[in-house]
């Protein structure tokens, strides 16, 4: 029932009626596994993650149709009932589902909570932090008034909010603020990876655009982080570095057609590169002449020929001006006069 959900239905009203029925057969083998095995057994642990898959599934369901109300109960029956299922992500979706109803507070204590249990981290989770704290000083935030006067403290935490949250996953921020085509989500995400970064910002954006002024700090803010912290591939500063590999993962996952977000790397300055390549030529053309000085020789006084030739012309040139130039001011009388 489950699979016939997800791969069959083609609505949402369809999928929510099969895993109903799918959570009653679900339900019913809990109960007997737990009797059994006294909840200890690995039939019985196979029958929680499946309940707690179906009930979560039916939550997201609800919040589809915009029953909000309904599918924040049944994520928090799930957080008390089940408070070690950390893997179905319940909390993540929880947060999702308050931010649409703009529930801030609430999501604030979800969000300590989650700290308080040290559970595993993600963009979601990061981000929407950084969201909160964005939401308390957006309005009056200012650059130049920044530069000038200096950042406040609601100010400075929400920048090392932004900071924070950009060095755990540096794609979001170009998908959040449109500078990259926001396509769907992929079944499977990758942690720190633009395929997290779609997924989150999928869910999201909506929410970044309902806190004024939240995009601009945002837009302000996401380019110095990479100036603060340039090289995290090599040196992390919050975290554990990031992971080179996930191109090669996401591009598994991601469609052929999308163009794949690569991590930000410092660009190298244009006079260092000038620098670098004039080295490197110089270096090329002494090998040359020490391996083959005969061709060297006749292959540069060719060049060396072009060019002092129009020189020389010139020189030339210029002389007899200056020439004629003097002979003319001789033969006038003020000049005479002057001798």
């Amino acid at each position: 029932l489950i699979l016939l959900a997800e791969e069959e239905c083609k609505t949402v009203f369809e999928a929510e009626q099969k895993f109903k029925l799918a959570l009653k057969a679900a339900e019913d083998n809990f109960r007997k596994s737990h009797s059994l095995s006294y909840g200890l057994g690995i039939s019985s642990e196979r029958d929680t993650n499946v309940v707690v898959y179906i009930r979560r599934r039916l939550a997201l369901c609800a919040r589809r149709f915009g029953r909000l109300k309904e599918a924040v109960k049944i994520m928090k029956d799930l957080i008390k009932e089940f408070p070690t299922m950390y893997v179905a992500n319940v909390y993540e979706n929880l947060i999702e589902t308050l931010l649409e109803m703009q529930s801030y507070g609430e999501v604030q204590s979800i969000l300590t909570r989650y700290d308080e249990f040290n559970l595993p981290k993600s963009a979601t989770i990061y981000y929407t932090t950084a969201l909160l704290k964005v939401r308390l000083v957006a309005e009056r935030f200012s650059p130049s008034v920044a530069l000038k006067k200096g950042l406040t403290p609601a100010e400075m935490s929400a920048v090392e909010a932004i900071h924070k949250a950009l060095e755990f996953n540096p794609h979001v921020p170009k998908y959040l603020l449109e500078m990259k085509p926001l396509i769907l989500p992929p079944e499977h995400i990758l942690k720190r990876g633009d395929s997290e970064a779609i997924a989150y910002s999928f869910w999201h954006i909506s929410h970044w655009q309902r806190v004024q002024g939240a995009l601009d700090m945002l837009r302000g803010t996401f380019e110095g982080t990479f100036r603060a912290v340039p090289f995290h591939v090599e040196k992390a500063h919050l975290f554990y570095p990031y992971p080179a590999c996930t191109e090669a993962t996401d591009r598994e996952l991601l469609p052929s057609w999308h163009e794949l977000s690569v991590y930000p790397r410092k660009e190298t300055p244009s006079s260092l590169l000038f620098a670098s390549g004039l080295a490197f030529g110089i270096v090329i053309l002494m090998i040359l002449v020490h391996q083959f000085p005969k061709p060297a020789t006749e292959l540069f006084n060719l060049p060396a020929q072009w060019f002092i030739h129009p020189l020389k012309q010139t020189y030339e040139a210029v002389d007899k001006f200056f020439l004629h130039v003097f002979s003319q001011i001789e033969q006038t009388w003020l000049f005479k006069m002057f001798i």
